[in-house]
């Protein structure tokens, strides 16, 4: 995140409180709620479980708005070599991206004056610990490239993020795409009177980072785009953009519980943002008007189809989109994003489409250590159809 300013001796001091708060106030109140299995989110998750999903949720809602830069990475972060191989991943930072960027995404970028950077890679897969210098690819070389998600607001390529699973993981078990890049996008913050990394800044850093990818000679029928969360709703972008605007069209799609619809479009009684609600780790933070929300969306409209392609009073098409996979938790609150996707992307690729309704997940299932033996599953899965080189 650029961060706006420094926290001062105060605002650790309250940050330092909030948690405390949580500690002896929020979290004794879920586990009296949730101690009976009928009052979980599904009767049969752990307490643990439970817990573990309501907390996440309340730190990504409640304290990460509030101490943004007491959880976010700082652009300017650099690991030590001690760092890369005790996690055994590679860093580098890509050249400034100096190519036109097109159409309206472009426009906006122009509006907005959005500077480009060197955005940062996170590289997870074979022979990695730091130590390796040149990163083009070999010879008909495949790779993933990832987006992380966080809502806008929080995440990072880092290892120690909870997303970070997702990326080596598909690295370690894929048979075809033995290294997977996760990037540093830019991170949106509200503050006062200005707009601050929001819409389409972290787009021009996704396509910053694709275009990287390409001087380091990775063919675009040998990326895979792949996000979870919010990091969904920039794979989706980003796919489009490149077909659209550039007649890029990349060897696939992996979408996991996608922030589809900012414009909270769907919010009847009958949604599952009604059903689930209280169930899954989000609450109000999908709401159109949350502070994650306006901070990306920096005062434009949401009903676009860069930025809420599952919005129902909009009808973008997919057409020409990759094979894709798109997986969705049960008890998710986005779950209705997932399936207006899933209906649109199977009238443009059809068959190319490979979609997955997890029974009793909640939101994006991978970055809950305490649901392993259900994630594992899942990501075998994606492993699997990332190696069976469908075409569409």
């Amino acid at each position: 995140m650029d961060k706006p300013s420094t926290p001062s001796v105060l605002r650790k001091l309250e940050a330092l409180a909030l948690i405390v708060y949580a500690g002896v106030v929020i979290a004794p109140y879920y586990v009296l709620v949730h101690l009976r299995p009928s009052g979980r989110g599904y009767p049969s998750w752990t307490l643990f479980q439970n817990l573990r999903i309501r907390m996440l949720g309340w730190g990504l809602s409640d304290f990460s708005p509030r101490f943004q830069e007491a959880v976010a990475w700082p652009l300017s972060y650099e690991p030590t070599q001690g760092e890369l191989a005790k996690h055994k991943v590679g860093f580098t930072r890509a050249p400034i991206y100096e190519g036109q960027i097109f159409g309206e995404v472009g426009a906006l970028a122009e509006k907005w004056e959005v500077k480009r950077i060197r955005v940062a890679a996170w590289w997870y897969g074979d022979g990695e610990d730091g130590t390796r210098t040149d990163y083009k690819a070999a010879e008909g070389e495949k790779i993933i490239l990832f987006l992380h998600g966080g809502a806008f607001i929080v995440g990072g390529g880092h290892p120690d993020e909870l997303n970070s699973y997702i990326p080596s993981q598909l690295a370690s078990l894929s048979k075809t795409f033995r290294r997977a890049v996760s990037i540093d996008y830019r991170l949106s913050t509200l503050v006062p009177e200005q707009r601050w990394n929001s819409y389409p800044t972290a787009l021009i850093d996704c396509i910053s980072a694709f275009h990287y990818l390409l001087s380091l000679k990775f063919e675009p029928s040998n990326i895979i785009i792949a996000g979870d969360s919010a990091g969904g709703n920039l794979a989706l972008a980003l796919t489009r953009y490149l077909l659209v605007e550039e007649k890029i069209k990349v060897g696939g799609l992996i979408l996991i519980s996608p922030w589809g619809d900012l414009t909270t479009s769907r919010d009847d009684t009958k949604s599952s943002r009604a059903f689930n609600y209280g169930k899954d780790m989000f609450d109000e933070i999908v709401d159109a008007g949350s502070w994650a929300a306006r901070a990306y969306l920096g005062g434009e409209s949401a009903a676009n189809a860069y930025i809420s392609p599952a919005c129902k009073t909009i009808q973008p098409t997919f057409e020409g989109f990759p094979r894709t996979y798109l997986t969705v938790g049960e008890m998710e609150v986005l779950l209705d994003d997932s399936r207006t996707l899933r209906e649109r992307l199977q009238r443009a690729i059809n068959g190319a489409l490979t979609y997955e309704e997890q029974p009793r997940m909640p939101h994006d299932v991978f970055i809950f250590s305490c649901m392993d033996a259900e994630r594992r599953q899942i990501i075998n899965r994606i492993a699997d159809w990332i190696d069976s080189d469908e075409k569409a």
